[in-house]
């Protein structure tokens, strides 16, 4: 069972792509860096991020993920830059992304901020296709393997207050091609590079001194595939501690009453500087029976000088 979902999965990652094919994370809400270059500097220092996620255990080639950020403002506060690298693999196909963002940010009235951010993204995509197993024999597209170099570009835009944010993105606006031309070849399906558009808000909102409720949300657009929601309540205890769950699904299987996932998130934070988070993903779909749920782990830290300048904890 788990060599024919395998081979599913491989042949829709390898044939194009009518999914959504941006690397997917539970925790986004602690680390959107990875999705919106005008995330850049809000946190007002150089901060930092390490986030992996690994998904569908148990199923040999399903998708793994790791991603390195940071960004910080410049000494004028209303420019800040970001790097941001991130591996993802599943199957044999590997993509490998070195990002650099810049945000431009306004000040909007006293307590809020609006930044407009653009990326310049370098793209490694490599297909290990000889080590593809097929029933026919010496099967021409799977002889050689394929590395590509892809340039790209993302734009973003992001508004926040104290409590609240509300962000619009594109993390890559070319279509690139996945395949390299041939003339001996000729496949019927050309693999693509597909705009993704993410639409993201949360707000904090006390419930008396020592809890705060924390509603987020994002909507994922892409070409050819269905809008996917993901909707997360946490609770803030203390400052310190974050425990929260989110649902996740699309909006076909919305109509059917159908739920792809439940989600379940715990963040801590240490300190004012660093924070841990792991996260737990429970699949509800029909693949929940050959795989053992996904999991991602987190952890950030702050580069803050003494004394803390923070009167109030960054909560986005």
């Amino acid at each position: 069972m788990k060599k024919l979902f395998l081979s599913i999965l491989l042949a829709g990652s390898l044939l194009a792509a009518k999914a959504q094919q941006d690397p997917q994370y539970t925790m986004y809400m602690f680390n959107q860096l990875a999705l919106n270059p005008a995330y850049a500097g809000s946190r007002g220092c150089l901060s930092s991020t390490v986030h992996y996620r690994t998904q569908w255990v148990g199923v040999e080639g399903a998708p793994k993920t790791l991603s390195f950020g940071v960004h910080s403002p410049l000494k004028k506060d209303h420019i800040a830059l970001g790097l941001q690298v991130v591996n993802d693999q599943i199957g044999v196909t590997k993509t490998t992304n070195i990002a650099g963002s810049y945000a431009y940010r306004i000040a909007v009235g006293k307590r809020a901020k609006l930044a407009i951010g653009l990326q310049a993204i370098l793209t490694n995509y490599a297909n290990q296709l000889t080590k593809v197993t097929t029933s026919i024999l010496n099967d021409a597209p799977f002889q050689l393997n394929e590395s590509l170099v892809l340039p790209n570009f993302g734009a973003g835009a992001y508004f926040n207050t104290e409590n609240s944010y509300i962000g619009l993105t594109i993390p890559h606006l070319i279509n690139n091609n996945l395949e390299k031309k041939s003339n001996n070849v000729i496949n019927e399906i050309q693999a693509k590079q597909f705009r993704h558009l993410f639409l993201m808000a949360g707000t904090v909102v006390p419930l008396n001194d020592f809890i705060k409720l924390k509603p987020s949300g994002i909507l994922k657009f892409a070409a050819n595939s269905p809008v996917e929601v993901d909707a997360n309540a946490s609770l803030l205890f203390y400052d310190a501690l974050w425990i929260g769950a989110t649902w996740r699904s699309d909006v076909s299987a919305v109509r059917k009453k159908l739920t792809e996932s439940m989600d379940f998130v715990v963040i801590y934070e240490l300190n004012k500087k660093m924070r841990v988070g792991v996260a737990y993903d429970q699949t509800l779909s029909d693949i929940r029976s050959v795989q053992k749920g996904s999991y991602e782990f987190l952890v950030g830290y702050d580069f803050m000088k003494e004394p803390l300048k923070m009167l109030t904890p960054r909560y986005f």
